[in-house]
This record gives C-alpha cells, structure tokens and sequence, in this order.
C-alpha cells in the first residue's frame, strides 16, 4: 500500500464529486422545466400624459406637426400581439376619371407633418402565462399559472439593468413609448441607419422593436414566486411603414402613409419544479468523472513513481511466450481423420451368347 497513490486517489474523488455537485446546484440540473405559454391584451392610452401646451419641438419648425390622440395614431386598430404608432404622415388624395381608370394623385392636395410628442403616450398592457405540463399534475398551484397583476416585474435596458418596477395589485402595467425608446437606447431623432436612409431620422422612416417578456421562478436554486422582466430591443437595418386607404367615394380617395414604431411583444421563458429523476441523471453522468480519476492514478502509479516497476508487477500478470511449449503432436492427434472411401465392386458384363441354361 502506498499513501501517497491512497490519498491522490481520494482527494481527486472528492472533488470530482464536488464538482457534480457544485454543477448541479449552480445550474440548476436538480430542477426540470416547462415552456410557458401565454396571451395579453394591449392598447395604446394618454392615461399620465401631461397636458398639452408649451413650446412646439424642434422637428415641428421645418415640418408641420399634428396632435393627436392615442386612437388617431394606432393602425390597425387590432393587431393581435403588437401595436403600431404613427410618427409621421403623409397624405395623398388620388382620383380617377373612369370606374376602368387608374388613380391619379392631386399633388397640390398632399399633405405631410408629423404626429406631436408621440412618446408621451403608454402601452396599456395586461398578460398571462401557464406551465402546461405541470398545470395538468397541480392545476391550483400559483407557481405554474398567473397573470402580471399578482405577480412583481420589472422593465430592464440595454446593459441589463433596471428602469422601472412593476408591483402586484395592479390591473395593467404601463410602459411610456419614451421609456421603450430609452431602454433601446434610441431616440426618435437619431439616423435610422437602414440601407439607402442612413441619415434620415427615425421619426421619419419609422423602426422596429422587439419587447420581450420573459417569465421564471428559479433566482437561485429553490423554486419561487414567477416573475416577469421586460426586455427591449431595437431591430437592426429595419424601418416601418403602413398605408391606410380611405375611400370617399365618386372615384375620390385618400392614401395615408403612416411611418412610427412597430412594437412587436413575445411571450417566453420555462418554469421549474424539484425533479429527483434530474438529479439521478445529472449525478449519473457525472460519475463516469470517476473512471478519469481511476485512470489518472493508475498512470501515475506505473509511469511516474520511483517503484513503478513494482506497482505494474502488481497490477499486471506477465507471460513469457519463451515458456510456452507448443505440442505439435496433439494437434495432429486431434484432428479428424477422414473416413475412407468405401470401394464399389464392378459387375461383370455378360458377353453376348452367354445364357443362363435351366
């Protein structure tokens, strides 16, 4: 026995095992996960806007500017899952002289200006999310399915930290199109930076943005109360537009060319429990560790310590082929001899004239 190959042996175990461990708790692999799903309902509101008044912003001076209100400047009016804010319009009155006519654009009667201070109105906006796979085992359980009026939030930027909070107790957050702007680090008079408007303004061509809710209950390593985080993101080399068509009729109608903020919502994020099936796989695997260890020792043992020879004597069993004797003989006596062939006799032919006489 030698101490050193005992304690190198059980000192890397150890922490081999520390190792599955630590992996396990730090990554939550004691824990299984479900997908949620979810829905909401959204609406554009001037609920905390601030009375209008004041001096006209500085875009308003080379171009005209409109005020109006949160049901002028959403369109469509229902777009499941997201909401469209007009920043700039442009409208054309086209006519046709003929029902078989194209129309043909009054240039005179083209109007362009800009919505006023867009950014001062909220998102009004109510969600929910279930577990499906674990709502079927616990339908009562909290963990598993609720809505944001029961559960805490908050509203992060672009390095992850904090902008606003959102408590329980509240029917409908409400996230300000300024707030969304700042957390996607942008504003409206910034350059687009899409292909071919580089220089031109966002209020002007209109941009993407992506807000993302995001569900857990796992900050740490014991399941929790669900929360939710909103995450804000501006879509790369992306503007937007939407044509609304008026029609007036006696061959006269209005095209109006809308350019705001799209704002796209997602619904995602998993939801966990304890799962004793996890933690037995998790361990499982990370036991083959162990054979690593065994190997690393023995290798040590016969290739690096001063009494390697002995410790390969004692692991190994040698056979010195010189010893062998080989017994050519038996080999032969124990093959199988083949059975002869057995002769045939030949009959006799009789010749012609030979009979058998009675």
């Amino acid at each position: 026995k030698d101490y050193r190959l005992g304690f190198l042996y059980y000192g890397l175990t150890v922490v081999a095992l520390a190792y599955v461990v630590s992996d396990i708790m730090a990554n939550n692999h004691h824990l299984e996960y479900d997908n949620v799903v979810g829905s909401m309902r959204l609406k554009l509101t001037s609920k905390g806007v601030s009375t209008r008044g004041g001096l006209l912003p500085s875009y308003c001076h080379g171009k005209k500017c409109q005020d109006w209100d949160e049901f002028q400047l959403v369109y469509p009016k229902v777009l499941p899952g997201s909401v469209f804010v007009a920043t700039k319009i442009k409208e054309e009155i086209q006519r046709k002289d003929c029902d078989h006519c194209k129309y043909k654009t009054v240039e005179e009667l083209t109007k362009e200006f800009y919505t006023l201070n867009p950014e001062r109105f909220s998102l009004k906006l109510r969600h929910n999310f279930m577990a499906p796979k674990f709502i079927k085992d616990d339908p009562e359980n909290d963990m598993y399915s609720n809505a944001n009026q029961w559960m805490t939030g908050k509203l992060v930027g672009p390095k992850s930290n904090a902008i606003s909070s959102y408590l329980e107790d509240q029917k409908a957050d409400l996230i300000p199109i300024e707030t969304l702007l700042r957390a996607s680090n942008i504003t409206l008079s910034d350059p687009s930076h899409v292909y071919g408007k580089e220089n031109i303004p966002i209020r002007e061509t209109g941009c993407v943005i992506m807000l993302t809710i995001s569900y857990e209950n796992t900050d740490g390593i014991t399941p929790s109360y669900p929360t939710y985080t909103y995450s804000v993101k501006k879509m790369p080399e992306a503007d937007y537009k939407l044509i609304e068509p008026i029609d007036f009729g006696n061959g006269t109608r209005m095209l109006r060319k809308r350019s705001g903020i799209f704002v796209n919502i997602i619904q995602t994020g998993s939801i966990g429990r304890y799962s004793v099936t996890s933690v037995v796989l998790h361990i499982s695997s990370g036991l083959g560790i162990l054979t690593i260890v065994a190997y690393v020792v023995d290798f040590i043992a016969v290739s690096i310590l001063p009494h390697k020879q002995a410790y390969e004597d004692l692991m190994y069993d040698t056979l010195d082929m010189e010893d062998v004797v080989i017994d050519d003989q038996s080999t032969v006596d124990h093959q199988v001899k083949p059975e002869p062939k057995k002769k045939r006799k030949k009959k006799n032919k009789r010749s012609k004239g030979n009979y058998k006489s009675y």
